[in-house]
């Protein structure tokens, strides 16, 4: 599915009409991208491969105008569902964001009504998995959860930690001597610095 990855994506940025050392160079860069590469031989990187094929047939769609490139495009993104879920979600919602762009800005608004037949298409060819993986839910932890929004919720972070984004030690540092950090950025959180006299009376 790595090697699949590469091909496709390829054959997406040539429909653009990019140079061939340009579209090889996207197809090297994405199948090597560390979603990829974290996630080799499971079912992560078996639905994320497929996207780009889906994308570059709704691309075709929206240039030929060409109804069985629509049709295609439905059956792999049938073939996507048969893998990891919740990339099916995220890969959903880019091929969403994808048809509103071109909808909305190119093209008329029967490219929107047409394109989405995509999703029709791959819940009636799904049907049958659909309904067996709702019926199977209950028998899993997340079918018994009472409060789902806490059990889901849990282990989230604060959202101030986001500032950890740009400014990595402005909470503090856990390890003193950690080099290369200056003085006044290691120890700026409170909470590091009342770890650092336990840790000094510990020593």
């Amino acid at each position: 599915h790595c090697s699949l990855a590469g091909i496709f994506m390829f054959m997406l940025l040539d429909e653009y009409k990019l140079k061939k050392l340009t579209s090889f160079a996207g197809g090297i860069i994405f199948m090597f991208s560390g979603v990829m590469i974290t996630y080799k031989s499971t079912l992560m990187s078996q639905t994320i491969a497929w996207f780009p094929l889906i994308l570059m047939f709704l691309e075709k769609f929206r240039k030929s105008k060409r109804f069985e490139l629509l049709i295609l495009a439905s059956i792999f993104y049938s073939i996507s569902l048969y893998g990891h879920a919740q990339m099916f979600l995220y890969g959903s919602i880019v091929l969403f964001l994808f048809i509103i762009y071109y909808s909305f800005i190119y093209e008329r608004n029967y490219f929107f009504l047409l394109a989405n037949i995509i999703f029709i298409g791959a819940i009636s060819i799904n049907t049958y998995i659909i309904f067996d993986a709702a019926s199977w839910i209950n028998n899993s932890v997340r079918g018994i959860v009472d409060d789902r929004y806490t059990f889901f919720s849990t282990g989230s972070l604060n959202p101030k930690l986001l500032l950890n984004v740009f400014f990595p030690y402005i909470f503090g540092c856990k390890n003193p001597s950690a080099s290369g950090i200056p003085h006044f950025l290691r120890w700026f959180g409170k909470e590091d610095r009342r770890s650092e006299k336990t840790t000094g009376r510990r020593l």
